[in-house]
């Protein structure tokens, strides 16, 4: 009697067994019948973004930006005299006509700008950011430049090492949809000083195809200024393209 007990119970376990397996096999035909191929995503983020007015309002942190009509309206003459009107940055002029800034942010060093990561329309300046983290050389000029953005603190880290008093982006002059060129030039005299300072800048460029945009900038600094031993000679050219290489890509 036990050994029929145990036949039977074998036999129910063996159709449940096989139960179980059809209805494994079923879900798993219906799953995958059901899938759906996902399509690629791409993310593209930066800190700054495009450094313009209105992404000063979307900052969850201390940021600044000093537009061309600002530069205009307070008669700046360098960079210097543009970042001092930011909160939290002081500046020693090294020179005496403002061409190698010396940056402080909030308090930190300003030897060299060490302490502040300096980017030219997001690029690094610093010849060597892992190395030689200072601003031994400045090749960017105030004329050459349509604004300037100040992210206070080391949020942007993604932009190197040496950012821990925060970020300043130099954004240069777009190119413009039709050709054309400009000339300024600027001299400077000084008081009880027979010194002087000549700023000269020239601006060419524009759309050559519709697929292709180049411009060429110089701009020349030399003289004194009312300072002693400040003779300056500079010469700063830049070659600046734009490429729609497709809908997608540009370079």
């Amino acid at each position: 009697m036990f050994i029929q007990e145990s036949s039977v119970l074998s036999s129910t376990t063996f159709r449940y067994s096989i139960l179980a397996c059809s209805m494994m096999f079923g879900l798993s035909a219906q799953a995958a019948s059901d899938v759906t191929e996902l399509k690629a995503l791409t993310v593209n983020a930066s800190v700054i973004g495009e450094s313009k007015e209105s992404d000063v309002k979307e900052y969850a942190g201390s940021r600044t930006v000093i537009s061309a009509e600002q530069m205009t309206k307070t008669a700046a003459k360098s960079i210097d005299d543009a970042l001092q009107q930011v909160p939290g940055v002081k500046v020693q002029d090294e020179t005496g006509t403002g061409v190698l800034p010396n940056v402080s942010v909030r308090g930190l060093s300003a030897s060299r700008s060490g302490q502040a990561q300096f980017l030219m329309d997001g690029v690094p300046l610093t010849l060597a950011p892992y190395g030689h983290t200072g601003q031994s050389v400045f090749p960017a000029t105030l004329s050459s430049l349509e604004r300037i953005d100040v992210v206070r603190g080391g949020a942007a880290v993604q932009y190197g090492p040496n950012n821990v008093g925060g970020v300043i982006n130099l954004v240069t002059k777009s190119i413009p949809r039709e050709w054309e060129s400009k000339i300024s030039n600027r001299i400077t005299g000084f008081e009880h000083s027979s010194n002087m300072l000549n700023n000269l800048y020239l601006r060419t460029g524009g759309w050559v195809t519709d697929d292709f945009a180049i411009q060429i900038e110089a701009n020349t600094q030399n003289g004194e200024s009312a300072r002693d031993h400040s003779d300056t000679d500079i010469q700063n050219f830049q070659i600046k393209t734009d490429w729609l290489i497709s809908d997608t890509q540009e370079l």
